[in-house]
């Protein structure tokens, strides 16, 4: 809740959370946010209502050689509840401005593993590193990001990875497709 308009709430712990100073300033500004109308970021997250979807915006950045991409979120319609909220708060805080303007960096250097390893960019990196035994632990090398749903909460852009390399359909060399004779 705005501080202009609920100033006892100013301190409160539980109407406080945090954000960067775009979010919460630029973004946001004096919007009123119900609890319940949108997603709260540190109780849950999109899960499965909404997924990010990455369209590249030239043949570069196709290939992750440039930074241009559209950031949208696709709903899904078993959830049209949890789907509304995420839609809401993704508008809210114009979260497809702000990757669109902010994170084809981020973008592209996934976009860029793939391609330079036909998608098998974590399998390469497995044989190369035996060490890096779990996915979550191989996810971490590759991508700087967690791989479990439950821990998108402690790293920034968790979500948008983790979309953007279901997307590109890395192979997991943990789980070996089974050759028919």
């Amino acid at each position: 809740m705005p501080k202009k308009a609920n100033p006892l709430l100013a301190l409160s712990l539980y109407n406080l959370v945090p954000s960067c100073l775009v979010c919460n300033r630029s973004v946001k500004n004096q919007a009123t946010v119900n609890y319940g109308d949108f997603i709260h970021p540190y109780e849950e997250g999109f899960d499965s209502a909404a997924k990010f979807n990455v369209i590249p915006l030239d043949t570069d950045s196709a290939v992750g050689l440039g930074n241009r991409f559209t950031v949208g979120l696709e709903y899904n319609a078993i959830e049209p509840i949890k789907a509304k909220r995420c839609k809401k708060s993704f508008e809210l805080f114009q979260v497809q401005d702000i990757y669109n303007e902010s994170h084809g960096g981020e973008i592209a250097d996934i976009i860029r593993r793939h391609h330079i390893s036909n998608g098998r960019y974590l399998e390469e990196l497995h044989d190369a590193f035996p060490a890096l035994g779990t996915i979550e632990e191989l996810y971490r090398v590759a991508f700087g990001n967690v791989y479990s749903t439950d821990d998108f909460i402690t790293r920034p852009l968790s979500k948008l990875t983790k979309d953007v390399v279901d997307q590109l359909t890395f192979m997991n060399p943990l789980i070996k497709p089974v050759k028919l004779i």
